[in-house]
């Protein structure tokens, strides 16, 4: 159940809510088609005198999508497996979710509609409510999706999105998704051809875009894996 800490006490109040799932908020790879996601707590900003709040899971950014609830978003690039194919069948599976159900007025009377993407010079525009985004279920579709396949060079990479927060603004509800499993299914992969030739820095230039690099490559490199990656970076199988 979430509890509640109080962090500021100002003009747009924020406050803590905790998921019990402990530890912190992460979606890490936990090997080269796999994710680890969990939601440790959100903030909750309160955002006047009206009752309505929006939802942070911080460092983490949020949907954006003018007029609509202004809730978090989380977003990571996975680097493929060389010599992958039938990227089209490419998916996004989460397993062994676990989520949680929270009255809407544990945290207050709405969810504030997003301002959009903000101009970085001027003050962001008010917004009105889009009203069918308040009406049933928000976001409507799947928890987990795959946002675009791209290729650098011969390195194949998806970009996969959580909404880890849906509310039902019709029935006074939101369902949290405290912790999955997040697997890439639906490829073949073949015997990978030579590589192409990459820069020997493209470990340290890249590991803070591809998780698995930063979590696993440097691992799988030290100990010397037969496995290797363009430049001397080496996937994990």
């Amino acid at each position: 159940m979430f509890k509640f800490s109080s962090l500021v006490a100002a003009a747009n109040s924020q406050s803590v809510w905790t998921t019990g799932s402990g530890g912190i908020n992460t979606l890490e790879a936990v090997s080269g088609l796999e994710m680890q996601l969990n939601v440790a707590h959100l903030e909750v900003n309160d955002e006047g005198n009206d009752g309505s709040v929006s939802l942070h899971v911080p460092d983490w950014s949020q949907l954006e999508v003018a007029g609509e609830p202004d809730l978090p978003i989380l977003r990571a690039s996975m680097a493929l497996p060389r010599g992958v194919t039938n990227l089209s069948g490419l998916r996004a599976v989460a397993h062994s979710t676990k989520t949680e159900m929270v009255p809407l007025s544990t945290w207050g009377e709405s969810i504030e509609p997003s301002k959009g993407k903000c101009p970085l010079c001027e003050p962001c525009n008010a917004t009105a409510p889009v009203l069918s985004a308040y009406a049933g279920k928000y976001p409507a579709g799947d928890v987990v999706t795959i946002q675009g396949i791209q290729t650098w060079r011969d390195v194949h990479y998806v970009t996969v999105e959580v909404q880890p927060v849906s509310v039902d603004h019709s029935n006074g509800v939101a369902e949290v998704l405290r912790s999955c499993s997040i697997k890439l299914e639906g490829l073949v992969v073949e015997s990978p051809p030579e590589p192409l030739g990459i820069e020997p820095g493209f470990h340290e230039a890249y590991k803070f875009f591809f998780l698995q690099l930063g979590a696993h490559c440097a691992r799988v490199h030290h100990e010397r894996a037969e496995r290797a990656c363009p430049g001397g970076v080496r996937w994990l199988p």
